[in-house]
């Protein structure tokens, strides 16, 4: 009996050591992009979620949400224009992106997620690099 109960210790360990090892980059990549962010925009994961939220005078102004596999990592780009790094959803047509704003308390669908990055442009390239590989990793 003794020997059953270590062989299923061992065996779920070993079944939970390939997911475990797949966290930590990405992990890794949402506190380097955090810190690309420098705390105005905050990026985390919650139950298969990309959550973006954006502060405003140290409150919370908006939070957009979006499953990470509705997105198409290949279309994440820096549209020059709007000053933002864009990630858009894979799936057409439909929104896959779900937009609360705290100030107008008003709540939408959208097919893209902007992250504003204006006076900080120098970090385009990185940020939509390290997108990229975020969402390409998760939908492994």
């Amino acid at each position: 009996m003794r020997n059953l109960i270590i062989s299923l210790a061992a065996s779920l360990i070993c079944i939970s050591s390939p997911s475990y090892s797949q966290n930590d980059p990405i992990n890794e990549i949402v506190t380097s992009i955090n810190k690309l962010l420098g705390g105005k925009t905050v990026v985390s994961f919650k139950k298969k979620e990309l959550i973006v939220e954006v502060f405003k005078n140290g409150k919370i102004f908006r939070r957009d949400r979006v499953k990470v596999d509705d997105l198409n990592a290949e279309a994440t780009s820096y549209v020059e224009d709007e000053y933002a790094v864009v990630l858009r959803c894979s799936r057409r047509p439909g929104a896959c992106v779900d937009k609360k704003l705290y100030i107008h308390k008003s709540q939408n669908q959208y097919t893209r997620l902007a992250i504003l990055i204006k006076g900080n442009e120098g970090i385009k390239d990185e940020l939509v690099a390290k997108l990229k590989k975020l969402i390409l990793l998760y939908q492994k």
